[in-house]
């Protein structure tokens, strides 16, 4: 009697048992590759058209950031053309609770805004204390857009108060929700930003792309929305 032919699954079920774990490393590999590529091209992500790095010492809560970035986008406009107005708020803080590790999480937020500045991604400044943050980075650019000369250390003149700020000002914030040692805390998120300073960075040279100029430009339009009728 001649024994029945072995079909397809037969032969399948046996290349899958001595082959398994190659499929298994190839399909790893294969997702690593897929992420790392997706992360590189951004796909799925909405980019911002506009960044703002806000600098302080404590941290602003997720709540208040957003509301910010809501008061910006009103304003802005949809720059890279991905069909919204997307703008980032990037927090540098100094502080921790932390003490024992306290000058190591300074340093990190350093370099962490230091790298921003290199990489042009944020053109707005928010901070709790412009002239200490002229002193350590001479990073505001004057209100006319020029760069401070080379001995100006002094944010006099190079930033505008959020509450003296018309169109920030009459921005309708909202509340916010966070958690401080085990305790919720709400409050009102204007009441965290009135008193923050709103500048711009100082660029020392021309853009080097096209992209990069339009960024600018882009930006310098909803800085002077931003600020119309303010003085600083």
């Amino acid at each position: 009697m001649t024994a029945p032919e072995k079909g397809r699954w037969y032969w399948f079920k046996n290349w899958l048992h001595y082959h398994w774990l190659y499929l298994i490393v190839a399909a790893v590999v294969l997702w690593v590759g897929i992420s790392w590529l997706a992360n590189a091209l951004h796909w799925g992500e909405t980019l911002p058209d506009y960044q703002i790095a806000y600098v302080g010492k404590s941290s602003l809560p997720e709540d208040t950031a957003r509301a910010i970035e809501s008061a910006f986008a009103q304003y802005g406009e949809d720059l890279n053309g991905d069909g919204a107005v997307c703008v980032r708020l990037n927090q540098y803080v100094s502080d921790t609770e932390d003490k024992e590790n306290a000058s190591t999480y300074a340093l990190a937020a350093q370099m962490q805004f230091l790298s921003d500045m290199n990489a042009e991604e944020s053109y707005f400044l928010l901070l709790d204390d412009p002239a200490h943050f002229q002193l350590d980075y001479q990073a505001l650019a004057n209100w006319d857009g020029t760069p401070p000369g080379d001995s100006d250390y002094t944010a006099a003149g190079k930033t505008v108060c959020w509450a003296d700020c018309p169109a920030l000002a009459e921005a309708d914030l909202g509340t916010y929700q966070t958690t401080v040692l085990g305790t919720t805390v709400t409050g009102e998120n204007a009441e965290l930003v009135e008193n923050l300073y709103l500048g711009r960075r100082a660029f020392y040279e021309d853009a080097k792309a096209e992209k990069a100029a339009r960024a600018r430009e882009g930006a310098e339009r909803l800085w002077q929305n931003l600020t119309k009728g303010a003085n600083p």
